[in-house]
């Protein structure tokens, strides 16, 4: 998926739960999704995340050269929990006592896994507990290329439930 159709799915999620009032809608929690709804594309050179400013390239130059290939480790429910454990550290050591850290890791959770959701439905798949573990691999490949026109509406119809959600729950 293109990095646009991965921020309003993760965005959508977010709403939705928000809607069911088991999450107070954040704006720094928002954040964090879209942050890690862009996260595993690290793992590719020419992603939008990659390619922001001389440390994600830098990183994700050592990444594919040295470490990984795209839709490896990066991709997988694995990684998913690695960033919300990072994310749960990192935010209890800045120390902003206004949101507990469970949450603003709940919000990794939610933007990365959002992420690999997108990337099971593409035409080529991901695999969600690593290429060694074959055995026990679901959805490996979608129905939908990346760029293609059923994106397009999907993204499409992605922004209008976004919106939709928006206009009833609203943004703390």
């Amino acid at each position: 998926m293109m990095f646009t159709t991965h921020i309003a799915l993760a965005v959508l999620i977010f709403f939705l739960i928000a809607y069911t009032h088991l999450i107070q809608p954040y704006t720094m929690v928002l954040i964090v999704v879209i942050i890690g709804s862009l996260l595993p594309d690290i793992d590719h050179r020419q992603s939008y995340i990659s390619t922001r400013n001389e440390f994600t390239q830098f990183l994700s130059g050592t990444l594919t050269k040295e470490l990984t290939t795209h839709r490896d480790h990066f991709h997988t429910i694995y990684a998913s929990i690695g960033f919300t454990v990072l994310a749960i550290i990192v935010w209890y050591f800045i120390g902003i006592q206004s949101l507990n850290p469970f949450i603003v890791g709940f919000g990794m959770f939610l933007g990365y896994t959002s992420h690999l959701l997108g990337d099971a439905i593409n035409s080529k798949g991901i695999h969600w507990l690593g290429k060694d573990n074959e055995k026990y691999h679901f959805m490996k490949q979608g129905f939908m290329r990346t760029g293609s026109w059923k994106e397009t509406i999907l993204q499409y119809l992605f922004l209008v439930a976004v919106g939709l959600l928006f206009l009833k729950v609203g943004i703390v």
